[in-house]
């Protein structure tokens, strides 16, 4: 898939790990997230795709619950919430710690960028 290469050899595992539809999918959702903020740092973290910005803010996780793309956030901030306030309903949410997106939404790279940014931009 077109986009950012992968360097880290434990995300490479994971991405090779999965079904070539949901492959893709993820593989969007990351290329959506490296292209919302320059110089992230990819790794992984709780077994799950990590994106951290070089300065402050906080990191972004990306997986799936089935056919759900998930973006994960800190839980001990108000990220989750700022972004409940700013989408509503129209987004599902696990709690304070994930946003649950369909497939049509996480193929939305302006959504999917914009919800990276509130974590990349977040200052406590």
């Amino acid at each position: 898939m077109p986009g950012h290469p992968i360097t880290d050899p434990a995300v490479a595992e994971f991405y090779d790990g999965l079904p070539p539809a949901l492959r893709q999918r993820l593989l969007a959702t990351r290329n959506a997230v490296l292209a919302a903020a320059p110089g992230l740092t990819e790794s992984l973290k709780w077994g799950e795709p990590s994106y951290r910005p070089a300065r402050a803010g906080k990191a972004v996780r990306i997986n799936h619950r089935g056919d759900d793309i998930m973006l994960f956030f800190h839980c001990r901030t108000m990220i989750v919430g700022r972004i409940r306030e700013r989408y509503g309903d129209a987004l599902r949410y696990d709690g304070n710690r994930a946003v649950i997106l369909s497939s049509a939404q996480a193929s939305d790279a302006m959504l999917v960028g914009d919800l990276a940014q509130q974590a990349f931009g977040y200052r406590g």
